[in-house]
């Protein structure tokens, strides 16, 4: 429920999304799309996600052959109240209730498709090799406002059970499939920079992959006066570091409450703690007078268990113990309200911290970490001896 909640307000955060311009002959797939999605019995989230087809190279459509066959990108259908309506048979006007009035939406038989009929555009949604077209149903209630089926309201009205396979940012929007690569990638310790790097060749194959495709079909109709476009940001759009970092961040949130609960459950009779650099380096903003990015912090603080989970963390701009002194403090208060006897910390710094880290953990033992160690025992060596082992 409370990520229900959550998902809320990071679709208010995010609704006013940018529209795409299609071309003509993506609109003609999409009033295709909504002719199949319209034709099949189980209606469920549908995507018209097809190689360029193959009747435009055969018989009389050889001649049609044109590079919008093959850069159109797939569609995603996207109705509510079709998809479902045994579960979801009443729906609100989000603008009436803000009026404080109460009406049902009722399907109007417009899509967002790019047409003149109605008030919103296709929205880009970014997916793992190649970006899609949203197109969602349109919905009015008695007092002719126009709702979307992707608007949050309609959104968070679903009971969680209800899988929906995206989500919208203010930019564009993300598959959930995109979104999960994302973490996974920034989880692993990836800069977004580097992120950027590893979608774009994602992005960078599947469009070789259609370029090879329509050579082909104009070496075999002999056609030799089109061209294909190069892959780039403009013919080819994938999402671009800063919006990567922004989604991350939103879909993050999601599970906020959720990872604190986790967190503070988390116990251990041993402990081990160490600062960590690498991945602050990845906490920052671009700013915007040069371009430059601004790092926030120089460290992270980390706190393991014995088992090697982590329980306890935090950013730090130096070394000092006092930027981490009431961490410890309400890890003692964790652990005595679990009546968890803390038995030794290992540090690497045990000899500054011994007499504080005592004074907060009484009779605790400290020890240094075997990393540490290690060198410490290294440099007593000679440099021969060194560099022969």
């Amino acid at each position: 429920m409370f990520i229900r909640l959550v998902f809320i307000s990071f679709c208010f955060h995010f609704y006013c999304c940018e529209s795409v311009q299609v071309s003509k002959f993506t609109i003609s797939r999409i009033a295709f799309a909504i002719k199949r999605f319209q034709e099949q019995e189980s209606k469920r989230i549908f995507i018209l996600r097809e190689w360029p087809a193959m009747e435009s190279i055969a018989g009389e459509a050889e001649k049609n052959l044109s590079v919008d066959a093959y850069m159109s990108p797939p569609i995603l259908i996207f109705d509510v109240l079709t998809c479902y309506g045994g579960i979801m048979n009443h729906l609100c006007c989000p603008v009436c209730l803000k009026s404080g009035q109460s009406s049902t939406l009722r399907p109007t038989g417009l899509w967002t498709d790019g047409t003149t009929r109605c008030v919103y555009e296709p929205r880009v949604v970014y997916d793992v090799s190649c970006s899609l077209i949203l197109v969602s149903a349109v919905y009015s209630c008695c007092n002719s406002h126009q709702i979307p089926a992707h608007n949050p309201h309609v959104l968070s009205s679903l009971p969680s059970l209800l899988y929906v396979p995206f989500y919208l940012t203010n930019r564009a929007g993300f598959t959930t499939d995109m979104l999960t690569q994302i973490c996974s990638l920034v989880d692993s310790g990836m800069s977004f920079h580097s992120v950027e790097g590893v979608i774009c060749s994602q992005y960078r194959q599947h469009h070789w992959r259609l370029r090879c495709c329509f050579t082909e079909a104009c070496t075999r109709l002999g056609i030799s006066s089109l061209s294909f476009p190069e892959f780039s940001q403009g013919t080819f759009p994938y999402p671009h570091e800063i919006l990567l970092r922004e989604v991350f961040m939103a879909y993050s949130s999601l599970f906020h409450h959720t990872f604190h609960t986790d967190m503070a459950d988390r116990t251990s009779s041993w402990i081990s703690c160490d600062h960590t650099f690498k991945s602050a380096a990845n906490i920052g903003f671009v700013r915007k007078s040069d371009g430059r990015w601004i790092k926030l912090f120089k460290c992270i603080f980390c706190v393991m268990g014995i088992d090697g989970s982590v329980i306890h963390w935090r950013f730090t701009r130096g070394e000092s113990f006092e930027e981490v002194r009431d961490l410890f403090l309400e890890l003692r208060n964790r652990f005595n309200s679990r009546n968890i006897s803390l038995q030794g910390i290992v540090i690497d710094n045990c000899c500054k911290w011994k007499g504080l880290l005592t004074g907060i953990f009484h009779n605790v033992q400290v020890k240094l970490d075997l990393f540490h160690a290690v060198q410490r025992f290294q440099r007593t060596l000679s440099r021969d001896v060194r560099l022969r082992s």
